[in-house]
């Protein structure tokens, strides 16, 4: 029989990250980061690992009435430096988030709040978001149907301690984090070793046996020894796990596409030139082969959509003048991954639909994977396990997510239609799948989940492949 794990100390490899990892808030949105910062964050309401929203820091919650809902919190909260979370300093921890992600575009669901806009100037006495000694109360200027709860489940809408920021609301230091979530950190080596340990203020209920500290590397160990509790995480890579270690595949939510961009004036602001573009990839798509367990080729925007429209396209070749076209990031290699599956069938499309293109080079990070002025994207975005009108609200129409484009402006219209009770989710979905193909600027390509490969002490039941990011104080370590 296998030795049994000596102690409780998890090995988390996150296989091949875009960019380097860092503590900042205000990039836990990508996947990489968000296995680190979630660990740190109390939310009033989490995403669980049995991928269902559940409350964190919340006890309880209600939609009192069509435009305001209530959240009671739980009593003894603090952070690790000993600062109380009360519904009055939760309140200010929500204003300074949203103020923060409102500079460049509109936060979903909270940009309904009574006096958002007031706040978006730095006006904190705004009747939206209220608190007395047990609850936070939010007040909308119209009818919230959906989203809520979840965008509350979001990092920067966690208790974010004001001594992490500096007076410009900015993050403070890209290596430290004054947590509020079940552990702290005690160890940062950007883009090699982030050590967690279990936060000693943290007074809500964990697994009896969840892992007391959490190792995160990005090097696939050649070889374990029994003793050890490991989780590979991997995506887009090509891998050999260590052996020992059974696989966990989770849901394909991501949508690996190329995007069209640049679409107030560039060669794609014409329907046509996208519809020329689309036909041709469709004509070229790859038989290249993707490495990963866990991909599927696909062309529409969910794995598992039934709905399909004839497609009208642009057949005919265009005067595309002397434009070049420039493509965000670096030229793909051939290595396997959904971007290279996709630059595999978007580069003879280019070349022969007389295309001039070049690619941008520039550094890989959130600003410029989520930048839609570029006419080009080759990027994956999460778009969950089925369509939710909050969820694409928060791809297409705000900067929490990576701007999915919409030259129609309809996407964005129906996300607020369906708001305001004036579509049914039926209609909404119809309408959204009609004009995603109408407006050529989304060609998925393929979807992908996340392929985890764990150890089989890790109990299989205390996480579920609907998870989002998985909540170590959660996780269930078998003794026998």
């Amino acid at each position: 029989m296998a030795e049994q794990p000596k102690n409780l100390e998890l090995n988390y490899v996150i296989v091949g990250p875009r960019s380097p990892i860092t503590l900042d808030l205000f990039e836990a949105e990508r996947y990489e980061s968000a296995v680190i910062v979630q660990q740190l964050i109390g939310n009033l309401v989490y995403h669980s690992n049995q991928g269902r929203y559940e409350p964190r820091l919340a006890k309880s919650w209600e939609r009192v009435s069509p435009n305001q809902w209530q959240f009671e919190l739980r009593e003894n909260l603090f952070c690790e430096n000993g600062e109380q979370i009360t519904p009055s300093r939760f309140r200010e921890s929500l204003l300074r988030s949203i103020k923060n992600l409102s500079e460049n575009r509109e936060v979903p669901i909270f940009n309904k709040l009574v006096g958002y806009e007031n706040l978006k100037n730095g006006d904190f006495a705004i009747n939206g978001i209220l608190s007395n000694e047990k609850t936070l109360t939010f007040t909308f200027n119209e009818p919230v149907r959906s989203g809520l709860v979840e965008i509350l489940s979001f990092a920067p809408f966690g208790y974010i301690s004001s001594t992490n920021l500096t007076a410009e609301g900015h993050w403070r230091d890209k290596e430290s984090f004054i947590s509020s979530g079940p552990y702290v950190v005690t160890q940062v080596q950007v883009g090699k070793r982030y050590v967690l340990e279990k936060n000693p203020c943290w007074n809500l209920e964990r697994s009896s046996t969840f892992p007391s500290k959490v190792i995160f590397t990005h090097e696939v160990p050649k070889s374990i020894t029994d003793s050890e509790l490991w989780i590979v995480d991997n995506a887009l890579n090509s891998i050999e796990p260590p052996q020992g270690l059974e696989p966990f595949p989770l849901f394909p939510e991501y949508l690996n596409a190329i995007l069209l961009g640049n679409l107030d004036s560039g060669l794609f602001a014409k329907k046509e030139n996208r519809s020329y573009l689309r036909s041709l990839i469709d004509k070229h798509r790859s038989s290249a082969g993707i490495s990963s367990t866990n991909h599927i080729k696909s062309e529409t925007f969910y794995p598992n959509q039934k709905i399909e429209f004839q497609k009208e396209r642009t057949l005919q070749p265009l005067d595309l003048g002397k434009e070049v076209l420039t493509i965000e990031g670096q030229e793909p290699i051939e290595d396997g991954s959904p971007r290279f599956y996709s630059w595999s069938s978007l580069k003879p499309a280019l070349d022969e639909g007389g295309f001039k293109y070049q690619f941008a080079n520039n550094s890989v990070n959130w600003k410029s994977m989520s930048d839609p002025s570029f006419d080009i994207r080759l990027r994956s975005s999460s778009v969950g396990k089925k369509l939710e009108p909050w969820g694409i609200g928060v791809v297409f129409c705000s900067n929490l997510g990576i701007r999915l484009p919409d030259p129609s402006g309809k996407i964005c219209a129906l996300v607020k239609s369906y708001e305001q009770n004036q579509l049914s989710e039926k209609d909404f979905e119809s309408q959204f799948f009609e004009t995603i193909d109408a407006d050529c600027a989304i060609i998925p390509m393929s979807h992908y989940g996340l392929q985890l490969y764990i150890s089989p002490y890790i109990n299989q039941n205390s996480i579920h492949p609907t998870l989002s990011v998985m909540k170590f104080d959660q996780l269930e370590i078998d003794s026998n």
